[in-house]
């Protein structure tokens, strides 16, 4: 498969169901796919997010595929939450006063509920996503 308007990739995920898979580029461009539609034959992204301006490191969903998070660790606080369901970015975060320094990789708990990120000042920041109460 090749990846549209991608010159070169950088970083690859799926979500936890494998329905989607996400493909992020040395532009910052993320395109993120449906699985079923692409073995079908159709070669086009259902989304572009085109949030950042630098290499993409690093992406992952959530548990609940709700969110995808993608960073770069070329810019400082480059590291966008994308609502999947919306395909929309995250207008607050990363919050405004917060410093993430160059976020290096993330995870979320199984819940959902909290979001670690390391950056390369060696520091993991951790966060709780408000939306998931039972986390």
């Amino acid at each position: 498969m090749v990846d549209e308007g991608c010159i070169n990739g950088t970083s690859l995920c799926t979500s936890p169901n494998g329905s989607l898979f996400a493909a992020g580029s040395d532009s910052g461009i993320v395109n993120i796919y449906n699985r079923d539609e692409v073995l079908g034959g159709k070669r086009k992204p259902i989304k572009t997010i085109e949030n950042l301006t630098t290499k993409v490191d690093f992406m992952k969903f959530n548990s609940d595929a709700q969110i995808l998070a993608i960073c770069s660790s070329m810019k400082k606080n480059s590291l966008k939450l994308v609502h999947v369901p919306s395909y929309t970015v995250f207008s607050n975060w990363p919050p405004q006063r917060q410093v993430l320094h160059y976020p290096r990789c993330l995870d979320f708990s199984p819940g959902g509920g909290f979001m670690a990120v390391g950056n390369a000042a060696g520091k993991v920041l951790l966060y709780k996503l408000h939306h998931y109460h039972h986390a």
